[in-house]
């Protein structure tokens, strides 16, 4: 009778009425995993994804082949922020029959954990089944760019402008597309679009301000640039490309302040600690470039161009022999990058 009434309450939007049954019949049958799974699944709906992940956890401790269990885990675990979690509990549907929204949610975990090309084929698994979620598509969508795969990310890109034309990620996306394409203009009119619809918002102006800085239009991307910083001072890739603007304009100075504040923001960011070096390379200041060059290559001990940068610093400094074995290993780094990309480009393997 209790199922009953809660089924009837969650029918009818009664949600809290459900949880309640639920529990008051998981105390007079404590060991039948579907009631737990029923009740995980009515948790979750309430935005209780602790709660709905203990009881999936329970229901998997009676019964470990229940896969609506490990469904509702998967999804309550990705709900309540941890993809990690949700990965380790739906990946192996990755390739087997499930819901939609199942390979959507391992997709999304996926994604959050920066593993594009796992994510991708699940998305678009869950996406040609039906779903049209749109923090599904987008992320679909992305994880195609990532992939470098333009043709499917344009699929998903229509869908999600079909599906949420007002919402600000939706022109962001199409101009992240346009810029992948390398037509400038198109992703200048879409990110232009996303400022329209959320002025208050940084990322629009950093994507357009990158577009106009390949378009070599400096004067307007440094406004753009320096508008992305107002909307968020923290925003460390804005900093850093508006100072290798400055660097190309030949202000070292100011690229070197900014450079400066990039690095106190995200001090593991090797690509900000090696320009830093060439910048403090810039103005004259050698020794302090030998220490963000350290730096640079503490955090990538494999960047060629930052060992060059290394190897010059050194010089100018009077380490002379330091600066030979410097140069030395950038020689040698170089040349193992020249042989990976001639492996890529031809499938020539070198011994």
């Amino acid at each position: 009778m209790l199922i009953g009434r809660a089924d009837a309450a969650a029918q009818a939007g009664r949600t809290s009425e459900a949880i309640t049954l639920l529990e008051a019949a998981e105390r007079e049958a404590p060991h039948w995993p579907e009631l737990k799974v029923n009740l995980a699944a009515a948790r979750s709906s309430a935005g209780d994804f602790k709660g709905a992940a203990a009881a999936a956890r329970a229901a998997l401790a009676l019964d470990p082949s229940l896969d609506g269990a490990r469904f509702n885990l998967g999804i309550a675990l990705l709900k309540g922020g941890n993809p990690a979690g949700a990965a380790v509990a739906l990946a192996p549907y990755a390739n087997q029959a499930a819901p939609p929204a199942v390979h959507a949610a391992l997709g999304l975990a996926w994604m959050q954990m920066d593993r594009a090309a796992e994510a991708a084929p699940v998305l678009q698994r869950s996406i040609d089944a039906g779903v049209r979620d749109r923090d599904v598509l987008l992320a679909g969508a992305r994880a195609w760019i990532q992939l470098e795969n333009l043709d499917k990310a344009r699929v998903l890109g229509q869908l999600l402008e079909a599906v949420a034309p007002s919402w600000v990620e939706t022109p962001m996306l199409l101009g992240d597309i346009a810029d992948a394409s390398q037509d400038w203009p198109r992703a200048t009119s879409h990110y232009n679009a996303a400022i329209q619809l959320d002025a208050t918002a940084a990322q629009p102006r950093y994507s357009l301000a990158l577009v106009l800085y390949k378009e070599r239009a400096y004067d307007e991307a440094a406004a753009a640039f320096h508008k992305a910083m107002s909307l968020n001072p923290g925003h460390v890739s804005a900093h850093y490309y508006l100072a290798l603007l400055e660097l190309d304009r030949g202000n070292a100075k100011t690229a070197v302040e900014l450079l400066e504040r990039a690095a106190t923001l995200a001090p593991a960011r090797a690509d900000v600690a090696r320009d830093l070096g060439r910048a403090h390379l810039d103005v004259g200041q050698s020794q302090a470039a030998v220490k963000s060059l350290q730096q640079a290559i503490k955090l990538s001990p494999e960047d060629a161009s930052a060992w060059f940068l290394y190897a010059r610093a050194l010089q100018r400094s009077g380490r002379l022999e330091d600066s030979r074995a410097a140069q030395a290993r950038a020689v040698e780094l170089n040349q193992l990058l020249r042989d990976r990309l001639l492996k890529q480009v031809s499938g020539i393997k070198k011994n």
